[in-house]
């Protein structure tokens, strides 16, 4: 199995006791937390400083800014999902929070297994307003893929060839594999563009990964990936304008 690289959670409650309850849920559930703020200018900071892959904001902080505020701040400088943690709010929040086009709500009191539902349809939610033209990488270079039941970061650079399997597609990387329920269209819409080159009608490769060009065969990590014969003339001009 590829080593896991779990999404980094930032937990902005003013609640001591609740942000300690949604740390050990997050921990339990497989995710990593970044440290917690209780306020709009710890959480400022600690956004720049831990760049976090998600934020799971309450509304209401107490303070002079509330967890809106904090939103249009993520949405201006950031490019993460947002989840609204609230217990109540008036109609007015409710209008001016769904104005910062949040990703999900959780409504207290809640148990593991609903932190658990937010947090992965928040993440489905933020992937599907993305656009084929705007590429998933984050800014820390990696993708979100779904493995065993959570998502985890996979950094784009370990990615060495990509295998199509009916309605799977199988990621190679050199720790392992990641198995993902979507075509190569959908996937490729994560890359930056040009970034694979096709060697088979099931497999695309990273170019600057191969090792050996064969007749019917390239080598990457020690392992020989079928090359067809009507894309081996793009494969050679990619390995010739690279080495």
């Amino acid at each position: 199995m590829p080593s896991q690289n779990p999404l980094r959670i930032l937990i902005v409650e003013d609640d001591q006791i609740v942000s300690m309850d949604m740390e050990d849920m997050i921990r339990q559930l497989g995710y990593q937390a970044a440290e917690s703020a209780g306020d709009y200018a710890n959480a400022v900071r600690i956004l720049a400083d831990e760049r976090p892959d998600l934020a799971l904001l309450d509304i209401n902080l107490g303070g002079d800014r509330d967890g809106v505020d904090l939103a249009e701040h993520i949405r201006t400088h950031y490019d993460i999902p947002i989840v609204f943690v609230t217990s109540h709010a008036d109609k007015a929040t409710v209008v001016r929070s769904g104005k910062t086009q949040p990703n999900g709500y959780l409504l207290k009191p809640f148990a593991k297994d609903n932190l658990f539902a937010a947090i992965e349809t928040a993440i489905v939610n933020y992937q599907a307003t993305r656009t084929p033209a705007a590429a998933q990488v984050k800014p820390d270079g990696c993708i979100m893929v779904k493995s065993n039941r959570q998502y985890v970061k996979v950094p784009v650079a370990d990615v060495l060839w990509i295998e199509s399997d009916l309605n799977y597609i199988h990621i190679h990387t050199a720790a392992g594999k990641h198995t993902v329920r979507m075509s190569f269209k959908e996937l490729l819409s994560n890359f930056p563009e040009n970034y694979f080159v096709q060697t088979h009608k099931s497999f695309m490769v990273v170019p600057k990964h191969i090792d050996a060009v064969a007749t019917e065969s390239v080598t990457i990590n020690g392992t020989e990936i079928p090359l067809s014969r009507s894309f081996r003339e793009d494969v050679l001009s990619l390995t010739n304008r690279i080495r």
